[in-house]
């Protein structure tokens, strides 16, 4: 089984990561097993062994390790590495699903393995749309993609943004899309309903959904997430504290409180829920006519959005420079929103009840998704 392009999945997921994290995992597992990839993925999430332990696979070796550190993870690979002799079952290719969790001491210990292992390969999942988008999260993403470069010429990377295809300075990257596969709904609800899911925060556009409420009078809202905080649903950029900078602290406050008016309106729904998983949260999303995601604020991609319009809900969107709109501006352009729109009356109840009989599908199919992973770095 291990021969050729024989490939290790180390997934750094927490012990009782669920949601996307779950996903993501369960995603690379059955990829590997549709193209006939030996591999094996070294975990230590819970829920990753209990699904796998109900899947009768032939490609794919489960190595779990009961263990709340990361570092107990990279241990167990070592000793994989140093008792494996037989050049025909080495592995030639390491998988990190998710680079920018690993500290120092893990990337001491990635560096001592390719020391020892000199036909190992490494990709890396690590995010590059603040890069790209010269975000405030630039300097953080640089600082884990160098600290990758510094350990070989070996080391490569994968990222969730399609721009890095057309980025120069990032031609040791090649673009992951994260393929969605749900059964689209069928009935389509009668009451005019916008629903706001994932994260509840401000860089996610919570604060603009609220204050959307006070201009669309037929509307009604819907909003279940996680992370939710009464203190940040408004937060001015300029804002260090209030002694520094107190203009942009009474502002904030004003704002961030005055917005919680919404929540008292009959036509919106409120409730914190984290989602086991994603066909939970589809589920869910079903009694929408459409979700709204923002994307003036993160540069990134989001999952939340490519299973909604895999499961046939529109998405009602503003614009940025992001990876989520680079993608929706292609896609689903008929769902884009202002920023100023969004405060004119009714205007984005006009939109709404425009897109929510707009057939979607899957922006990306598993077939892209599979030929980019069964691709080895080094091939």
């Amino acid at each position: 089984m291990r021969k050729g392009c024989f490939s290790i999945v180390l997934d750094t997921s927490s012990k009782n990561s669920r949601g996307h994290y779950l996903q993501f995992s369960i995603d690379i597992c059955e990829s590997y097993e549709r193209t006939q990839s030996p591999s094996i993925i070294f975990t230590s999430n819970q829920a990753f062994r209990d699904w796998f332990q109900e899947r009768k696979l032939e490609f794919v070796e489960l190595q779990f390790i009961n263990t709340e550190q990361k570092s107990g993870i990279f241990s167990e690979l070592d000793s994989f590495l140093n008792v494996t002799t037989d050049d025909s079952t080495k592995p030639r290719h390491l998988f990190i699903l998710r680079g920018k969790d690993l500290n120092s001491d893990e990337l001491s210990m990635l560096k001592r393995m390719l020391s020892k292992n000199r036909d190992l390969h490494i990709e890396i999942l690590v995010n590059a749309s603040g890069i790209i988008s010269r975000s405030r999260e630039a300097a953080s993403e640089s600082l884990v993609i160098e600290r990758f470069i510094a350990l070989s010429s070996r080391v490569k990377f994968l990222a969730w943004d399609k721009r890095v295809n057309a980025v120069s300075d990032l031609r040791n990257f090649r673009f992951l899309p994260e393929p969605k596969n749900t059964t689209p709904r069928l009935i389509i609800p009668t009451k005019t309903v916008i629903g706001f899911f994932g994260k509840l925060s401000f860089d996610r556009g919570l604060f603009d959904f609220l204050l959307s409420v006070f201009f669309n009078p037929k509307l009604h809202y819907r909003i279940s997430g996680y992370g939710f905080s009464r203190k940040h649903i408004y937060r001015s950029r300029n804002f260090v504290s209030m002694r520094q900078t107190p203009f942009s602290g009474m502002l904030s406050l004003v704002l961030n409180y005055s917005v919680q008016l919404a929540f008292l309106s009959r036509r919106v729904e409120f409730s914190q829920t984290y989602y086991k998983d994603e066909v939970e949260m589809v589920s869910d999303m079903q009694s929408c006519s459409a979700v709204f995601f923002s994307c003036a604020r993160s540069p990134y991609s989001s999952g939340l959005v490519y299973q909604s319009l895999a499961a046939g809900i529109p998405v009602v969107w503003n614009p940025g420079n992001s990876a989520m709109a680079y993608v929706l501006e292609e896609s689903f352009s008929v769902g884009r929103i202002t920023f100023r729109d969004l405060f004119r009356l009714n205007r984005l109840f006009d939109l709404v009840k425009e897109v929510k009989g707009v057939r979607t599908a899957p922006i990306f199919d598993y077939e892209i998704f599979d030929e980019v992973l069964s691709r080895c770095s080094f091939n």
